[in-house]
């Protein structure tokens, strides 16, 4: 029990900072640092050859608050995998702001790394500021320009539900192969600490060196914790500066961020560093994950019990369901559908801060209003739940569109998204009902395939979230077109998404106005079919959670068919048409990792021109690559007048990742899924066109 308690009481502390936020970072020489010889000398990559330009070194300083008086600190190892750990050993007073102080020296190889460098653009967002920018270009003849203060320019980059994104950016000036750039900022938090504060490493050009500098919070007792991955870092040393104790580490040679298609997430494919406060210098991997489930439970559980106020909505809410998974389908429907979500833009409800001066405070309070964050539907679908007589647990799923979570991480952060779990026949079943466009008993994509915690009050429980098979997320696309003698083709098409496809495609259109969804989908349509007029657009269910997209649209292509003499070349796969490979590079850098398992089906019906026919109607071979990919095209004759050609596809993918030793069989195996797609018809004319 001591050892639960305090895994309990680190989970606490860490709870604590996390609703602050994040990186924090100051300090770094004053003015620049001298330029060597060889810096100015130095005409190729040492890290990557060919690359147009390459960071000769990048610093960075996290400086955890602003406070009078410095703390003792005492250097370690953890011991435990890539983490590093600072014991900070006494409080001190002053003002808790964060901050990041980055300084970033390039050298220009060629015209490519002048137009890709010499250009900055430095993101934030709210709750954080950039301020302090210098910027200067060291010309190959040693002249120096400086970077004026006017020509930097502040700028909104994107504003929605979670906030607003803006941007500090400049062009530094007389920049040219062989010069060398640099530049430095600054980046504050107010009231925050480095609590789970993510620092990435690598930037889009190769660095020599990285150079990271913490400086601990003094009013925090407890243990920051330095956790890398996928970097290398030398041991920590002490350095005194700036009026603090800074701790150093360094890591050389880092290659540029080279993005691919189908990535791992980017904290497993590029190099960052996670800090983080905890009470214990090396916790076992059991006590801590033990810890934080009864931490889970003590928080959350409370909100999950039967309520008094709800026995009198539930009849109503599970009518007709028998069984207890019935009861959890009728629930979590009903809290998706009857209780709006808030901020959410498709429920038209904007960030009214009247509404979070009234803050449920129970699931019978989001009940009665109707509306509730994220969290306050989640705890209504519980309770509910437990009024029918079911148990619920809190549970927290690892997301790995951002990171692979393992146990031996060993920190909550990696657990980012809530659920609700709930045993039925022996088995665990997860539900997030504010997840509004995954069907009800499915996780959203980003969190099947990972690893949830379940806090059942005593022991907790690990286990693997299942994948949704292939055929519950469907794209299905229909239609009847018609080609004319000049090679237009034109016809009306259905598209219909299910599963984790509608979810998507859903998240793409929801809260956007119709003229804006009409642009989206030309503009999806025309990527490929680039001739292609669209018109009489009509999207259902964007917001009905409990029914399927669907896209219904007239299409004209002029062109479609190519005319040879006497003959028309046709493409019989329509929705597919333009479309290259999934894979086109001949090398790849990172493993492959699908968002989630699919499948495809297009039936629809090509009535072929007057005065012309089919020399032979067959289709390619099939696509099968073990257990993981079935592709086929069927093609058959209707006969006529008219002659009608029917086409009907089929593809189902059920692999989700990948080594980079496979990439040549999966890069094969797609581009035989392309060449089928690509299987082209000769229409020959007969007699002369009317």
């Amino acid at each position: 029990m001591a050892c639960a308690r305090r895994c309990v009481g680190d989970v606490a502390l860490v709870v604590c900072g996390c609703a602050a936020l994040l990186n924090a970072v100051p300090a770094g020489a004053e003015g620049w640092h001298p330029v060597t010889p060889e810096e100015r000398s130095l005409q190729a990559s040492k890290v990557e050859p060919n690359a147009d330009a390459e960071a000769l070194f990048y610093e960075i300083e996290v400086d955890d608050g602003m406070w009078q008086q410095s703390s003792g600190v005492a250097l370690g190892s953890s011991g435990r995998g890539n983490a590093q750990t600072i014991a900070v050993v006494g409080p001190g007073p002053g003002s808790p702001r964060s901050f990041r102080r980055e300084y970033l020296r390039i050298k220009i190889f060629t015209e490519a790394g002048k137009q890709s460098q010499g250009r900055v653009e430095l993101r934030y967002s709210s709750g954080s500021g950039i301020s302090d920018i210098a910027g200067r270009t060291i010309k190959p003849d040693g002249t120096i320009i400086e970077l004026a203060k006017e020509d930097v320019h502040d700028r909104v980059i994107a504003k929605d539900k979670d906030g607003m994104t803006r941007a500090k950016a400049f062009a530094l000036p007389g920049v040219e192969p062989g010069a060398i750039i640099e530049y430095r900022w600054q980046r504050s938090f107010t009231n925050a600490r480095a609590q789970h504060a993510v620092i990435p490493l690598q930037r889009n050009v190769p660095i020599q060196r990285v150079r990271l500098a913490v400086r601990p919070r003094p009013a925090t007792w407890g243990h920051i914790r330095i956790q890398s991955f996928g970097v290398a870092l030398s041991p920590l040393v002490q350095e005194a500066h700036g009026g603090g104790n800074f701790n150093v580490t360094t890591a050389t040679n880092l290659p540029a961020i080279h993005r691919e298609p189908d990535m791992p997430p980017e904290r497993d494919a590029h190099a960052w560093v996670h800090l983080f406060y905890t009470i214990e210098d090396k916790p076992r991997v059991e006590d801590y994950w033990l810890g934080y489930a009864r931490f889970l439970a003590d928080r959350y559980e409370p909100q999950l019990k039967p309520a008094g106020e709800l026995n009198a909505a539930l009849p109503n809410v599970v009518r007709g369901a028998a069984s207890p998974l019935e009861k959890l389908t009728r629930i979590c429907e009903f809290c998706r559908t009857q209780i709006k979500h808030v901020p959410d833009d498709a429920d038209g409800l904007s960030l009214d801060p009247l509404f979070y001066a009234k803050q449920n405070k129970s699931a019978s309070d989001t009940l009665k209003r109707g509306s509730g964050t994220n969290r306050d539907i989640d705890e209504l679908f519980g309770a509910l739940v437990a009024t029918a007589g079911l148990e619920p647990h809190v549970a927290m799923v690892a997301d790995r569109e951002h990171a692979s979570f393992k146990p031996q991480f060993l920190n909550y952060n990696f657990l980012r998204s809530p659920a609700v779990a709930v045993p039925v026949e022996g088995r665990w079943l997860l539900y997030s009902p504010s997840a509004r466009n995954v069907p009800c008993g499915h996780l959203r994509w980003q969190n099947e395939g990972s690893g949830a915690l379940i806090a059942d009050g005593k022991d907790g429980a690990f286990l693997d979230t299942p994948l949704t098979p292939a055929d519950e997320s469907q794209v299905i696309r229909t239609g009847t077109l018609r080609l004319a003698s000049d090679g237009t083709l034109e016809g009306d098409a259905t598209l219909t998404f299910t599963g984790h496809a509608g979810a998507e495609h859903t998240e793409d259109y929801d809260g956007e106005t119709a003229q804006l969804r009409e642009a989206l989908l030309q503009g999806e349509v025309r990527e490929h079919l680039t001739s292609a007029e669209l018109s009489n657009i009509e999207l259902q269910n964007v917001t009905d959670t409990a029914a399927p997209l669907t896209i219904r649209y007239h299409v004209r292509v002029p062109g479609y068919a190519q005319r040879t003499g006497k003959r028309l070349l046709v493409q019989p796969s329509f929705f597919k048409y333009g479309q290259l490979p999934r894979f086109t590079a001949s090398e790849r850098r990172h493993d492959i990792h699908f968002k989630y398992p699919w499948s495809e089906i297009d039936r629809f019906d090509i009535e072929l021109p007057e005065g012309f026919e089919l020399e032979r109607a067959e289709g390619p071979g099939p696509v099968k690559a073990g257990d993981v990919l079935d592709c086929d095209l069927t093609l058959a004759i209707k006969a006529g007048p008219p002659q009608v050609l029917h086409v009907e596809r089929h593809l189902q993918f059920r692999g989700l990742r990948f080594a980079r030793s496979q990439y040549p069989t999966l890069k094969q195996v797609f581009e035989a899924v392309n060449a089928l797609d690509r299987h082209v018809l000769a229409l020959k004319q007969t007699t002369a066109a009317p």
